[in-house]
């Protein structure tokens, strides 16, 4: 006898009796669940999804910098505003100690966002990496590099990392896969239809 039908229905059973309880107190919910969210006209029996987030679905709108949004994308943005706020406070504190997280937060910070000192310094702190870019003359001098710019963290067209193996997950294996590439795939790089070769283009002149 399988019993998972069972368990799934009492599953719904509890959630509809939680659903039910909500509805008939007068004491503040505590549970999460958003009740202005939830679409009267929908029977929960007919599509538990939209009667449960129908008014949200009808009602919030995307912004328009995102091609999609849920509660998750929300909390992410919220993170970001967050997050920026105790940066812009690490920034504007006169009294860091020295060597301390929000000294090196805040000037960080202030560093990056001083637009005319960059414009200033263009491409001179990057020169000598940018020699050694140069230098390169062989497979093996392109193979080091990358290896190279892998212990620093910095993307390449490959990537290697170590994980669990897909196929014995008690073992870790060094896996490799795209990486640090603009485009989506190689067509966009090699194929020479109309449609690739203009997207190239404009892909070049961006960049620039």
């Amino acid at each position: 006898m399988k019993p998972r039908p069972l368990i799934l229905t009492a599953g719904f059973a509890s959630l509809f009796a939680l659903y039910v309880h909500s509805e008939t107190t007068t004491k503040k919910s505590s549970s999460g669940v958003q009740l202005a969210n939830f679409d009267r006209e929908v029977r929960a029996q007919d599509d538990f999804f939209r009667h449960v987030n129908g008014t949200w679905l009808k009602t919030k709108e995307i912004p328009a910098d995102k091609s999609r949004y849920a509660s998750f994308t929300e909390l992410a943005d919220q993170a970001e505003v967050n997050l920026r706020k105790i940066i812009d406070e690490a920034a504007a504190q006169d009294d860091k100690a020295p060597g301390s997280d929000a000294q090196k937060v805040g000037d960080l910070f202030a560093s990056f966002m001083n637009d005319a000192r960059v414009n200033e310094l263009d491409t001179k702190p990057l020169q000598a990496d940018l020699d050694k870019v140069k230098a390169l003359v062989s497979k093996d001098d392109l193979v080091e590099h990358l290896g190279l710019l892998q212990a620093m963290n910095i993307s390449t067209p490959l990537g290697v990392y170590v994980d669990q193996d897909s196929k014995k997950s008690d073992e870790y294996i060094v896996k490799m896969t795209q990486s640090g590439l603009g485009l989506p795939d190689r067509d966009y790089y090699l194929n020479d239809s109309a449609k690739f070769t203009e997207i190239r283009k404009a892909y070049l002149l961006v960049r620039a």
